[in-house]
């Protein structure tokens, strides 16, 4: 969060003093202080593109390297969003046929009571991948979790892979825990989604 401020201070500083050397007039801006000042804004600059890149070249260890955390989050919100986007369709069902399955009925549900759980669901379904968002992105901050390079990874894995479907490649990473391997190995692609979809 405190980055987060702090680079929105530091890009509003910029603009701001781009705004106000633009509005300098020009025989002003020929004065020596002006160019010096340029040329400190300009080697800060630099120093900001240096820095970047030397943080992207700069992978230090840390106890966060772990990647069985990140799998563990990232299929339990993957099964949730199946469950989200299916369930409007569900709740759908049930109030469209409400005689034949009895489910509402035994439960004392109403009619207009329907209505409004389907329309939570389809509210719901516009807001919860942002909130996603938001979530995947905080965990990231909180933990120092890598989760986009570890999707860059599974997509490479994904499209280098040996067999057509990738469930039957005998190579599965041994440091992973013993639950989540399986999960690894499928790379969170588009066979892993079909697998979810079958189950839900």
């Amino acid at each position: 969060y405190i980055d987060v401020m702090s680079d929105i201070f530091q890009k509003v500083s910029e603009k701001s003093l781009q705004v106000i050397i633009y509005l300098i007039p020009k025989y002003v801006m020929n004065n020596k202080d002006f160019v010096y000042i340029k040329k400190l804004l300009k080697r800060e600059e630099n120093l900001i593109k240096k820095r970047d890149i030397d943080g992207l070249i700069d992978v230090k260890p840390s106890s966060s390297d772990s990647i069985e955390p990140i799998i563990d989050t990232l299929s339990g919100m993957c099964s949730d969003t199946f469950v989200l986007y299916y369930f409007p369709y569900y709740v759908y069902l049930l109030l469209q046929h409400r005689n034949a399955i009895q489910l509402p009925i035994y439960y004392g549900i109403t009619q207009s009571q329907m209505i409004i759980y389907l329309t939570f669901q389809l509210i719901a379904v516009i807001f919860e991948p942002i909130a996603d968002v938001f979530t995947i992105s905080t965990l990231e901050l909180y933990h120092g979790w890598k989760v986009y390079d570890y999707l860059i990874y599974c997509r490479y894995r994904f499209l280098q892979r040996e067999c057509r479907w990738k469930a039957y490649e005998d190579t599965v990473d041994e440091c992973i825990d013993e639950n989540l391997r399986k999960i690894d190995q499928m790379c969170f692609s588009s066979q892993y989604f079909l697998m979810l979809t079958v189950m839900t």
